[in-house]
């Protein structure tokens, strides 16, 4: 049990870290001209989950000697206590990023090919896809942020907690 509170612990401290190299000061780069796909996909994207995939774990805990065990997928894990989160991408090419009070910050700019998403916040770029109004944002390899407009056709996905998603790869 020691060892379960001390990873979360870890890994929520990893998180918040990763997430606050999204939202930093105004880029020197400008916005892109706003396109007809960007009209049609302008909106705001409410958090539904996040993906952490094992090997994502094994890479945070590698220092400690845990390995995952064989078999066990990625892990869909409930909002829990980031109520709130969401990216708005405006009409404009811009838009916002609010992961929690603070960590938050201008979009500077946003655009769309096909199902490819790209936007910058801060000084990071995010590679994402949109599809039917659902983002899969990546923040890093193995670790995704999945938002969701109103009205939304929302996957269906069984969600588990960080706590039962550590029991099941290293429990």
């Amino acid at each position: 049990m020691k060892h379960t509170k001390r990873m979360l612990a870890l890994l929520l401290a990893l998180v918040m870290t990763l997430t606050l190299c999204a939202c930093g000061g105004k880029s020197k780069s400008s916005a892109p001209a706003a396109s007809p796909a960007q009209e049609a996909n302008a909106g705001k994207y409410g958090l539904i989950w996040l993906e952490i995939s094992p090997a994502y774990m094994d890479a945070m805990f590698a220092d400690q000697g845990y390995k995952a065990k064989e078999g066990v997928g990625s892990g869909f894990l409930e909002p829990e206590d980031r109520d709130g989160w969401y990216v708005e991408l405006k009409a404009d090419g811009t838009g916002y990023l609010y992961l929690g009070d603070d960590n938050q910050g201008p979009v500077d700019w946003w655009k769309l090919d096909g199902e490819k998403l790209q936007f910058q916040a801060g000084v990071s770029v995010f590679d994402c896809t949109l599809n039917k109004g659902v983002i899969r944002a990546e923040v890093e390899d193995g670790f995704y942020i999945w938002f969701a407009a109103p009205g939304a056709e929302i996957p269906e996905q069984k969600l588990t907690s960080m706590q039962d998603y550590v029991n099941q790869l290293y429990g």
